[in-house]
């Protein structure tokens, strides 16, 4: 089931993925990021816009097996230097950029259906006078909830005014863009980018468009939206499945 609504979503979105305001944890992405599909493509996971092949998750490899490289990389500056090798995984190891990946001990709440899951770190050589060589330099640090490929542009949790009828044949949600949008509600570009309905569960990826034109970096507001179904909801389970592994889609945590 997963694959499939991998399927769903990679077919039919074609975005950028960024992080700012929001209130997440955000930037420009690396680069080499994804940033559109095609039937032909297979874009990977990422994390806040860094690329996670599928069999470093299925697979990981510890960083207790970096090569000469990544040695040399943890040597560089703002590397914190009691990194538990143990616990990171070998996400890209290169004679330019390594970048390592771990599962937080408990997801964290961050509110608005925010919940990262995983760690990240990103250590790139640098050119910088400041930087003495061979230039190593941690670039970035976040966490993130690893999402599907063409997600990871909004954050779902259901309404709290208006909580799922068990009759009703749609559910009343609130998306909250991730990208900079200057505070501005995203009415208009919010779509369901891949829905899958069982007899147990209703999958769905939902993702904004992104705003043409500039906009400042600030919180966003949540967007009301409501998820048309084909059949009342029923007892079946409600998932989020912009992320990986997919969660259940609850009200926002009280603050």
């Amino acid at each position: 089931m997963r694959r499939r609504l991998w399927t769903v979503v990679t077919l039919g979105v074609v975005l950028v993925l960024a992080a700012c305001g929001g209130g997440s944890p955000g930037g420009t992405p690396p680069p080499d990021a994804p940033v559109a599909t095609s039937p032909t493509t297979q874009s990977p996971p990422t994390c806040q816009g860094w690329p996670v092949p599928a069999d470093v998750l299925e697979d990981p490899t510890p960083a207790t097996e970096l090569g000469p490289d990544g040695l040399a990389a943890l040597k560089g500056i703002e590397v914190p230097d009691d990194l538990d090798l143990t616990t990171w995984w070998i996400v890209t190891e290169t004679d330019a950029r390594l970048v390592l990946l771990r599962p937080l001990a408990a997801p964290q709440d961050l509110g608005a259906g925010d919940v990262p899951t995983h760690e990240l770190l990103a250590i790139e050589k640098v050119d910088a006078p400041n930087v003495p060589p061979p230039g190593w330099m941690l670039t970035r640090s976040t966490t993130c909830a690893i999402a599907v490929p063409g997600a990871g542009s909004a954050s779902v949790t259901l309404d709290p005014q208006a909580m799922p009828d068990p009759a009703a044949a749609s559910v009343a949600l609130l998306v909250t863009e991730r990208a900079c949008a200057s505070g501005q509600l995203a009415t208009d570009r919010v779509r369901v980018a891949g829905l899958i309905e069982t007899d147990v569960a209703v999958e769905v990826v939902v993702v904004v468009d992104p705003m043409v034109g500039g906009a400042t970096c600030q919180g966003n507001p949540p967007t009301p939206f409501v998820l048309e179904l084909a059949t009342p909801l029923g007892e079946r389970v409600l998932l989020d499945a912009s992320v990986l592994p997919a969660r259940e889609i609850v009200a926002p945590a009280q603050g």
